[in-house]
Parts: structure tokens; C-alpha cells; sequence
């Protein structure tokens, strides 16, 4: 039946309570298990309520009744399977979970075979050496793709640089190997050595449009970058096809044996069952995507104690840090020490460079562990990126100048952080930016809700997007959250935004409302009267002026 419209549904018999057999019993026990140890199961009673929660294999002593075992893969939108059962008596029962989605050819992904055999032979190949100890390697595949499609080459527009600008390899397109797989439709491979270090990904698309993302290359580790394509990404622009959009993204680790191949990815164990490690991450990356904090059951472990893989380590600490936001001040002091270990942990591997780390390293409880020097480079993952710019908003120069204003203007690529290098965006962010620090600065009065942060907790969105370009949530609120006579705030002030008194605006506090570093606010105000171009320069006199 189809209903259309709202319906109600009125019950007003009911039968029997349900009772054992024996009359003995008064509670039995329901036990889940799944043959995927990172699969998130949720058991939901007759009245919807959640009575317990595990990941792998789950044990309940529950009231006879109806209930509803939902198993899952991480985050609800890799999919769930829901199984309705009667519980009158001790009952095990086995669910597989969903097939498991992933924009990586990984066991288990649901790709077609010529596509793990590619993926296999680029963890052993390299068609370019500019530098040794480390790797970074890109595949670039179509899915679901007809076979007669005006197809661009799947490498097209993508250039690897160095974070001054120059390129690493001449061209991605002509150096990598393309194979004809599945029926002719393309699939690209590109294996380069590369010294340890941090480099950019550049995608030039349709319109004239340049968007750009961090690759973090670590000693000893093959970095893998995989785009999963479709028709529906592409445009034909003057007679030529090209790509509208980047694709799909998955970024995987492996450590690089002697000969220099990478090494299949490790297969563990947890008290669930066996584990493969590309799954783990992957899982991982879809719920910081989903905003779905995971840790819980074998996943805590798995994430933030037992990893090996550097990317494991940041995804569970950017999903403790995602709890600890859902927490508020509720968030138990054991559980934000873990912080202090896997920062511990992922320095021992990555060493004291890398962005992402040190980002996590800003919620340790011990404050010898925080970072303290500037950040020569962005993050991989947006999450970074805001616990970074929180941070920068009370702490000079974490984020130099020249850093932020590189990638002040963000894309939408969740879980990642990607930002445009397109000028006419970025004067039309300065500008708007530069408004809403004028519009504080008039103020004699001014409350934000922090929950307009909180409410985009679930969604990691980006501060603007190339297609809808807008301000930073706690700035659009400015106008109408600022105390007057005509609109009453019906918010409270924050912690973090005491910087703001009645008489003034302290720069932090400006700062922290507008989500940019601090060392900022003077060149925004300058860039109010006209147009400037960032640099340390124009900040250092402006800060001159002003004292």
C-alpha cells in the first residue's frame, strides 16, 4: 500500500503479553553475530528505542517482545540490512551486512576483477622516479560506464605538484598506463617515487574551474589516490570531453617492502573475527564523511590502539574528536587522553610534520604534546582543517598568513578538505569575509549561538563550495543574531566567544565568530576598504596601525 500525504494510524487492541514457553523465564538472551568485525550492529525494541549496540558480534539479555537487529557498514549510507525477530527464548542468530561500496578496488568491493588485478600491479609498479623513500600512486577508473560513452582519459586534468607550484611529472596522462578492461572502458595507473614530504593534487575541470587537495607522501609507505569515475562526471567543453566534477575519492596506505613494492594490505584479528585493514580505513572515511562517530566495540581498538596504518590512526582520531564535539562537556577525561596516544603513536610513524597529526595533537590533554610551530602545509581531511582554524583564532601563527589565504576558499569533497585556486571565487570570498568583520566591528553588542556550529556537526561541510559560495555559518548568523533594539537574541554567548564585550571586539573573538587565525583579522579590515592582497606584509602593518 501506498500512502500519500501524512497518515494516521490509530491501535487500539492489543493482544497477550508475550511469555516464555516454560513460564520460567522472565529474560533471555539474543546474540548477533556478522562475518564483517567492523560492522555496526543496532538491536531497536517494539517502542523504536535503541537497546544496544556493538560492532561485530553483539550479546543482549532483553524482555521477551519484537525487536529489529539492524546491521550495517559503518555509516548508513554504505547501506544497512534489518532482520525482525520474536525473542521467546535464548536465540543466536548470524546477518551478513550489506555489500561493501567503496570507490577503491579492494577485496571484497564489488568491482570487477580486472580491476583488483590493477590495482595490485600498481602497488608494484613506477613509471616515474623524481625522488625515492616514499610513493604516491593513482588510479583512476570508470564505473558503470557505457562502453560507446565520449569518455575523457580518466587521468584528465589531474596534475601532481610540489607545494611550490611546480610539477612533479610533466603529465599524469601521457606517463601513466591506460588499460582497456570490462568491454573497453578505460582504467589509468600511475606509480611515481617521490622524496618524503607534502604535495597538492590539482584538478583543472570543466569552466575554467581549479580545485586543489593535500597528498601527504610519508617515508617507507606507498600513498594511493583512487578516483572512481562515471559518465555523469563529464562534460563536453568546445568539442572536447572533460570532467565537471573530480569523482569519487579514496585514499589507502601501504607500507613499501624492500624491492619497493607496496605489501598487501594486513589482515588482522579482533575479538570479532579476522579484519582486513583497507576495509577498516575505508569504513572509517564514510563515517567521518556521514559524521557517524564509530568507536564503539572492536572499532575503539582497531582505530585508535592497534593500528598500523598511519590513515587508521587519523581517521579514529578524527572520529574521537567528532565524539568529543557530540559529547560537549560530558566528554569523559579517559576518552580525551586517548588523544595523547594516538598522537603518540602516529608520530612514531609519520614523524612531527604532518598536518593532520598535528591538528589532532591540538586536543591532547597534555599541552607538551599540542603543536606549537607554524603549519607549513594544509591537512588532508576537513575535519583537520577545522580544528586547526578553531585553534588559530587564539593562537598566533599556527596558521601563517600565506597558508590560509591559499586555501581559505573550500570545496565540498567530503571527508577531504579541497579548496579552489580560481581568482574570481576567491575576491568574491575576501570581499564577504571582509563585510561580516566590518559588521562585527559595528557592534557594541554581539551573541552567537555555538550551536549553529553544532548543528553542522553531522555533515562535515565545507566553509564554501564552488557552486554555492557562502559564508561561514557563525558569520551569515551575524545580522541576525547581533543584539538591537528590533532583533532580541534568543541564544547564549559561548566560552570560546568571551573575547567579545559590550564596549568591543577583541580580535580573537572576531576570529573565532568568522573561523579564521587571528593573525587575519587586520588584513580583512583592511581588505574592507578596498581590494588587497594578502600577504605577512600587509597584516604586519596593518597591526602597526591599529596599535
Amino acid at each position: 500500500m501506498i500512502a500519500e500525504g501524512s497518515t494516521e494510524i490509530a491501535v487500539d487492541e492489543a493482544g497477550e503479553a508475550l511469555t516464555f514457553p516454560d513460564g520460567t523465564q522472565t529474560r533471555a538472551n539474543l546474540s548477533i553475530v556478522t562475518s564483517d568485525s567492523s560492522a555496526r550492529i543496532v538491536v531497536i525494541d517494539d517502542r523504536f528505542a535503541a537497546r544496544g549496540t556493538g560492532t561485530g558480534s553483539l550479546t543482549l539479555n532483553l524482555e521477551p517482545g519484537l525487536y529489529k537487529v539492524r546491521v550495517q557498514r559503518g555509516a548508513s549510507s554504505l547501506g544497512f540490512v534489518d532482520r525482525f525477530i520474536v525473542l521467546d527464548r535464548d536465540l543466536a542468530i548470524a546477518v551478513e551486512p550489506p555489500p561493501f561500496v567503496s570507490p577503491v578496488p579492494i577485496a571484497g568491493s564489488q568491482v570487477p576483477e580486472s580491476h583488483l588485478v590493477a590495482r595490485e600491479w600498481l602497488d608494484a609498479v613506477v613509471h616515474a622516479a623524481p625522488g625515492k623513500g616514499s610513493k604516491i600512486a593513482l588510479l583512476a577508473r570508470y564505473h558503470g560506464t557505457p562502453k560507446d560513452a565520449d569518455l575523457p582519459h580518466p587521468f584528465e586534468g589531474l596534475d601532481l605538484l610540489r607545494l611550490d607550484g611546480s610539477k612533479v611529472v610533466t603529465s599524469l596522462e601521457r606517463l601513466g598506463s591506460q588499460l582497456g578492461v570490462d568491454e573497453g572502458v578505460p582504467i589509468a595507473l600511475c606509480g611515481i617515487d617521490v622524496d618524503p614530504g607534502i604535495y597538492l593534487l590539482r584538478h583543472r575541470l570543466a569552466a575554467g574551474r581549479r580545485i586543489a587537495q593535500t597528498v601527504v607522501a610519508v617515508a617507507g609507505w606507498q600513498t594511493m589516490l583512487t578516483f572512481r569515475r562515471s559518465a555523469d562526471d563529464t562534460i563536453v567543453e568546445k568539442g572536447k570531453a572533460r570532467f565537471r566534477r573530480p569523482g569519487v575519492l579514496g585514499v589507502l596506505m601501504r607500507l613499501l617492502g624492500r624491492t619497493g613494492a607496496a605489501q598487501p594490505a594486513a589482515v588482522g584479528w579482533s575479538q570479532a573475527g579476522a579484519y582486513d585493514e583497507d576495509q577498516l580505513v575505508e569504513t572509517a572515511r564514510q563515517a567521518l564523511a556521514d559524521g557517524t562517530p564509530l568507536l564503539d566495540g572492536d572499532l575503539n581498538d582497531l582505530l585508535l590502539f592497534k593500528f598500523r596504518d598511519p590513515l587508521a590512526g587519523i581517521l579514529g582520531g578524527l572520529l574521537l574528536d567528532l565524539e568529543r564535539d557530540r559529547a560537549g562537556d560530558d566528554f569523559p577525561v579517559a576518552r580525551a587522553r586517548l588523544f595523547d596516544e594516538v598522537v603518540g603513536n602516529l608520530r612514531s610513524i609519520v614523524g612531527p610534520d604532518n598536518p593532520d597529526v598535528e591538528a589532532l595533537s591540538l586536543r591532547c590533554v597534555d599541552p607538551a604534546l599540542r603543536c606549537r610551530k607554524p603549519l607549513s602545509a594544509p591537512p588532508i581531511y576537513h575535519r583537520s582543517w577545522r580544528i586547526l582554524i578553531q585553534a588559530a583564532a587564539t593562537q598566533a601563527n599556527l596558521v601563517p598568513l600565506e597558508l590560509w589565504d591559499r586555501v581559505r576558499v573550500g570545496v565540498a569533497m567530503p571527508p577531504y578538505f579541497a579548496w579552489t585556486e580560481n581568482a574570481a571565487t576567491r575576491r568574491t570570498h575576501l570581499r564577504k569575509l571582509a563585510g561580516g568583520i566590518v559588521e562585527l566591528q559595528s557592534r557594541r553588542r554581539l551573541i552567537i549561538d555555538y550551536a549553529t556550529e553544532s548543528d553542522t556537526v553531522g555533515a562535515e561541510a565545507p566553509l564554501s563550495t564552488l557552486d554555492s559560495l557562502e559564508l561561514p555559518p557563525m558569520a551569515a548568523a551575524i545580522p541576525q543574531l547581533a543584539g538591537s533594539a528590533a532583533t532580541q537574541p534568543t541564544t547564549r554567548e559561548t566560552s570560546w566567544l568571551k573575547a567579545i564585550r559590550e564596549e568591543s571586539i577583541e580580535p580573537e573573538g572576531v576570529a573565532a565568530a568568522m573561523r579564521v587565525p587571528v593573525d587575519a583579522i587586520s588584513t580583512l579590515l583592511a581588505a574592507a576598504s578596498g581590494p588587497t592582497k594578502i600577504n605577512a606584509r600587509t597584516s604586519q602593518t596593518a597591526n602597526r596601525r591599529k596599535r
